[in-house]
């Protein structure tokens, strides 16, 4: 297993962004593209993160149940939401 070490930055524009040597510098969203990218394919029954990664074991799970998620963030956006925050359920 190959290991590469990144610099997340978060506010930082491209002209901030300074080069280290043996390391990748990379905005936080590139980098969480890359990493969804990667586990997009890798299915938690068969080839799951082990635990001792717990940050990108969890981004596994937000990558397999991509649609429950995006359900639940559209719901944030939803016209019908009721003032308390929760979702109109029509009774």
């Amino acid at each position: 297993m190959r290991l590469e070490q990144y610099a997340v930055l978060v506010f930082a524009s491209p002209k901030q962004v300074r080069r280290i040597p043996g390391v990748q510098v990379m905005h936080a969203s590139d980098f969480l593209g890359l990493v969804m990218r990667g586990l997009r394919d890798r299915k938690l029954a068969s080839r799951a993160v082990p635990e001792h990664l717990p940050l990108i074991r969890t981004l596994q799970y937000v990558t397999e149940y991509r649609r429950t998620v995006l359900d639940v963030w559209a719901e944030e956006f939803s016209p019908d939401r009721a003032v308390t925050g929760r979702a109109n359920s029509g009774s």
